[in-house]
């Protein structure tokens, strides 16, 4: 018995991941994994409308769509990136609907995200919100990132 309790802790200690999941709830997870992962493929991409940078007040203001898929808790991540890839801002862009809408919409955003001062941005990178939920072993899939190259003279 005590040889048992031994290798019990010494499993426990081993760092091996330890499932109480069935199959049947391993294949469901897997499934719905890989229909996430369809979903977010065909989505439409989203669309920058527009950029503008207020230098008085370190303020860049960026608008566009993102399809519905992409705002999993009536939000999702939009950064900034100067031209080394440094983020230099963030902020979290709001849905104008209500959670579980039709995923094919897409909706509008605008959004003011405040940045370093003296910092340039080049890049505005848009990730789709993480996907809460039950996944099981094999985790939500990757959420998708979209990037937008600032053009210069708006810059």
């Amino acid at each position: 018995m005590f040889s048992s309790v031994l290798a019990a802790i010494a499993l426990a200690f081993s760092g091996a991941p330890q499932s109480t999941q069935t199959p049947e709830e391993t294949a469901m997870y897997a499934a719905d994994y890989r229909d996430l992962a369809a979903a977010y493929a065909t989505a439409p991409k989203p669309v920058i409308v527009s950029v503008e940078v207020d230098r008085r007040r370190d303020v860049v203001r960026v608008t566009g769509t993102a399809p519905a898929i992409w705002f999993s808790e009536n939000q999702f991540p939009i950064a900034l990136e100067d031209a080394k890839g440094d983020g230099i801002g963030d902020f979290l862009a709001h849905a104008p609907h209500n959670f579980g809408d039709d995923e094919n919409e897409s909706w509008a955003f605008a959004v003011n995200i405040s940045i370093k001062p003296g910092a340039t941005p080049a890049t505005v990178i848009v990730s789709a919100d993480e996907v809460a939920g039950e996944w099981g072993d094999v985790g939500p899939p990757p959420t998708p990132t979209f990037r937008f190259a600032i053009p210069a003279e708006t810059r």
